[in-house]
Parts: C-alpha cells; sequence; structure tokens
C-alpha cells in the first residue's frame, strides 16, 4: 500500500510539472517565443552556410516555438525556413551533390532532395507511358463513335493551320473569353481585367506556339515557319490566360497573403507548376473535350515529357551530338510531332532545364492537393486551395502541404 502511494505521488509531481512546463511555454513566455522567431527569421534570412549540426539545431530551435504565439503568416514562414535548412542539410550530406548534373540540381528544387539521373528518367517514362494510354484511349474514342479518322489525319488536316493573324486573334479570344466564363466557378474573383490575344509576325525565340505579356495582359501567338497552329489555342488560352499566368502573375503582384521571408520578388517555383496544373482542371471541367483540342494537349504533354528523357540523355551520357537526339526523337514520338524536333532542340539546349517545372510543379502541387483532400474531408475547399496557390509565395515546396493548410483558413473573396 506504502508503494502505491509513493508512485502516486510521484505521478502527481509528474503531472504537475509537465502542467507548468506547458504553462510557461504557453502562457508566460509569448515574447520568448517571438524573439526566437524573429532570431531565426534572421539567420535563415542572411546565413546558410551552417554546418549540417547547426542547421538540425535550428530546426530543433523552430520544433520549440509554441505557434499560438505567431501570426498566421509568421507560421508558414516557420515552415519555409524549416524546409530550406532540410533541402541545406541534403545537398550537404548528398553523396552525388558534389558531381551532379545541373538538370539534378534544378529538380532539387521540386522535389527537396537531390534525385539520381534515372530516378528523372522514370518520372519521365511514367508520365510519357500515361499520355501514350490516354492518346490510345481517345483514338479508340473515335472509333467508337465511327469515325474513320486517326489521330495523325486531326493533327495534319489543313483547317488547323492559318497564316491569317486576324483569325488566329479571332480564336483566341473566343476561347480566352469561354474560359473565363466556363473555369470561372473554380477560383474567386479578383476583380482582374479579361486578357486579350494578338498575333505576332515573327516566332518566338524557342519557337514556342504562345507567350504572357504581363503588363498589358496579353497573349501573344506566334507562328512556326509563317504558320499558326489553331488547335493548341484552348490549352494554350487556359495556360497562357485564365486560370494560368494572366491570373497568376496578376495575384503575385497585386494581393500576397503574406510577405516571403526569402530574398526574391515576385517568384516562385510553382510558376509553371501552376498554369500546368489549370490544364488539368481545365481538362476536368471538359474544356478539351472536342477531339482536336485533346489532341494537341495531349501531344504537348508527350512533347513536355519527352523533354525530360532527352534532357536526362543528354546528362548520362555527355551528349551534344544532335543526330542521335533527333534518332531518339522519331525513335519514341508519333511522326506527326516529328516536325517538332528542331524546336525542342533549341530549347532544351537553351532553357536550362526550365522544362521541368512543369512536370515536377504539377506534380507538388496535386501532392499537397491530395493529402489536404485527404485530411479535410468534405471541408476541403477548392476555391480556397486555388486562392493559398495564388497568392502566397512557394519557394520551398518541401512545405507546401503545411503552408497551403495554414492558408487555406487565411483565404476568402475579401481577404
Amino acid at each position: 500500500m506504502k508503494r502505491w502511494r509513493i508512485l502516486a505521488a510521484i505521478i502527481t509531481v509528474l503531472g504537475f510539472a509537465v502542467a507548468n512546463v506547458y504553462y510557461w511555454h504557453s502562457v508566460v513566455t509569448p515574447k520568448e517565443t517571438r524573439l526566437k522567431f524573429h532570431q531565426s527569421y534572421v539567420a535563415a534570412r542572411n546565413d546558410m552556410s551552417k554546418s549540417i549540426e547547426d542547421m538540425e539545431g535550428a530546426i530543433g530551435t523552430l520544433d520549440t516555438l509554441n505557434t499560438k504565439h505567431l501570426t498566421r503568416c509568421e507560421h508558414i514562414t516557420v515552415h519555409n525556413i524549416k524546409a530550406q535548412y532540410r533541402r541545406s542539410i541534403d545537398k550537404k550530406s548528398s553523396k552525388i551533390t558534389a558531381t551532379s548534373h545541373a538538370m539534378q540540381r534544378r529538380a532539387e528544387r521540386y522535389l527537396g532532395y537531390t534525385p539520381t539521373l534515372a530516378e528523372l528518367r522514370d518520372i519521365g517514362e511514367i508520365e510519357f507511358a500515361e499520355v501514350q494510354a490516354k492518346l490510345n484511349r481517345l483514338q479508340q474514342r473515335l472509333v467508337d463513335q465511327g469515325s474513320d479518322k486517326t489521330l495523325h489525319d486531326i493533327a495534319m488536316r489543313p483547317a488547323a493551320r492559318t497564316d491569317d493573324p486576324s483569325r488566329v486573334t479571332e480564336v483566341y479570344d473566343a476561347l480566352i473569353r469561354r474560359a473565363e466564363r466556363d473555369l470561372r466557378g473554380q477560383f474567386y474573383d479578383y476583380g482582374l481585367p479579361s486578357g486579350v490575344a494578338k498575333a505576332s509576325d515573327a516566332p518566338h525565340r524557342w519557337s514556342a506556339p504562345a507567350s504572357y505579356q504581363r503588363k498589358d495582359n496579353t497573349l501573344i501567338a506566334y507562328p512556326n515557319d509563317g504558320v499558326f497552329n489553331l488547335d493548341v489555342a484552348a490549352f494554350i488560352s487556359v495556360h497562357e490566360i485564365f486560370p494560368g499566368h494572366h491570373l497568376d502573375l496578376k495575384n503575385d503582384k497585386d494581393s500576397k497573403l503574406c510577405d516571403d521571408f526569402s530574398t526574391r520578388s515576385g517568384f516562385t517555383y510553382l510558376l509553371e507548376g501552376w498554369v500546368t496544373y489549370t490544364e488539368f482542371v481545365a481538362d476536368e471541367e471538359g474544356f478539351f473535350d472536342a477531339p482536336e483540342h485533346k489532341l494537341a494537349w495531349l501531344d504537348y504533354r508527350l512533347i513536355r515529357a519527352m523533354r525530360i528523357l532527352l534532357d536526362v540523355e543528354r546528362a548520362e551520357m555527355g551528349l551534344t551530338d544532335k543526330t542521335h537526339l533527333q534518332k531518339v526523337w522519331q525513335g519514341r514520338m508519333p511522326p506527326r510531332l516529328w516536325g517538332y524536333f528542331e524546336r525542342e532542340y533549341a530549347r532544351l539546349t537553351a532553357s536550362q532545364h526550365q522544362h521541368l517545372g512543369y512536370l515536377l510543379g504539377y506534380q507538388a502541387i496535386m501532392d499537397a492537393k491530395k493529402n489536404l483532400q485527404a485530411d479535410l474531408g468534405e471541408r476541403f475547399d477548392h476555391r480556397a486551395f486555388h486562392d493559398a496557390l495564388l497568392r502566397l509565395d512557394h519557394r520551398e515546396l518541401g512545405a507546401l502541404y503545411d503552408t497551403l493548410k495554414i492558408a487555406m483558413d487565411m483565404t476568402g473573396e475579401d481577404s
């Protein structure tokens, strides 16, 4: 009996001790919490050359902060700083970082770790196979509808091309208006001006079909060998104007939820990931239901996957042999896309692996979305999710889930 009393007394003392620690950290020391936060903020902003041990210690300090004493934006910053340290730790401890290819270092920004070239190839191969399966289903859909046309027939038909700038502007403007109308329900109304289209008389530096000109809200469509491809106009309108670059860039400038803790301005690693994600949103809403629009989008996804595969080929073999890469392209791609090799080769050799942002950025968004949907269930709101993506800077994608979850409670049409 005596032993039981002693044990009960010990438990009571421990209970008081735990309660006292909790009370001290949650009530007595909000000033100390905020002081530690600001010290961590300044250290992360000014010096990321610490040793692994110092960075692990900095993460430990951040883990002790009672976030009840921080604003939501400060809480978001804590997650970003921790993700930044974890990325730096991975870079310092990785055995392949010192000799890694620039492609791997670029991918690290999206994945949070330095991938091997084999891992990057797998990412490209998985996407390539998925798109190929969708192309096969599209062909079967045409057969089921009684059509004798092949995908090649659709892509190469004369009506898909024009050299008339006024026709190009007319088609793009109509699709922009349709996107702004039909996809509006997925997003808050930010009162932005409508985007407009303009046809250029010169090709893009990377032979891209279009680009976004921020200063006057304009989609610039470019010819290739003097001819415009009208079939790409559906997904390009979504990509460049609504809800793509026009919506993203305007909100990045005018209505951020929080000031970013990094030294950059107006930059996010989800720039191309966001616009790729919006293509999938549009597809789910039936925006690409016309066979020619669906085909153009899937073909472009196939091209994006092939960029990764060719880039890995170049990195692994140190290839500068254009002829070899062209053989790889023609061995994998359908003949209707063979003519795209020259422009893609030029882009691949000049763009510093920028193409990785499309697929890896999209996948980062989808991973966060799926986890948030599982976590929030029926409380998940697509508009709040999109608002958080649009109005929050995203440099540290390792913190994307945590920062979006906090930001979704801050969003709204009046926020």
